[in-house]
């Protein structure tokens, strides 16, 4: 074939396409990604472990009382926070000590927290109070946490 008709059926065909995606769209439609990146929200912006109804599901089973008061718990979690971002030698210690809280929220923002610190040094301690714990649903969370950090870190065999 001549390279002039080559040429034009080339150009046919990039028109018809051309055509049929602009026919597709309807008058101010703005096509999205399929998959929207969402931000990561910082810890004090998560929302609360469901928990069950029962009583005892509420409080720890080390035996606390009753739950702080919500300004303990923001100041918690404000804490948790910065041990979070300064990852300082006291912040692993501090976050595991949060884990025997009386605030089931202070309790899993410290396992949130020991997740992303990514510190395999929590696995024991996780593993340990796991097993102290009588609700189900509690225990799981620990015992997943505990598999997470398990779990091989970017670029390790």
């Amino acid at each position: 074939m001549r390279p002039s008709v080559l040429l034009a059926v080339g150009l046919l065909l990039a028109v018809s396409l051309l055509l049929l995606w602009v026919a597709e769209r309807k008058p101010g439609q703005v096509r999205s990604p399929e998959v929207a990146i969402q931000p990561v929200a910082p810890i004090s912006d998560l929302a609360p472990v469901a928990q069950d109804t029962n009583a005892s599901a509420t409080t720890p089973d080390a035996g606390a009382v009753a739950p702080p008061p919500a300004e303990v718990v923001a100041a918690d979690e404000v804490q948790i926070q910065q041990w979070l971002q300064s990852r300082g030698p006291d912040a692993l210690p501090g976050l595991l000590s949060k884990l025997d809280n009386a605030s089931p929220e202070v309790r899993g923002n410290a396992l949130e927290a020991l997740k992303q610190m990514g510190d395999r040094q929590a696995i024991p301690v996780l593993q340990q109070k796991a097993e102290a714990i009588s609700d189900p649903a509690e225990k799981a969370r620990y015992l997943a946490a505990a598999d997470f950090l398990a779990m091989p870190k970017y670029g390790e065999k």
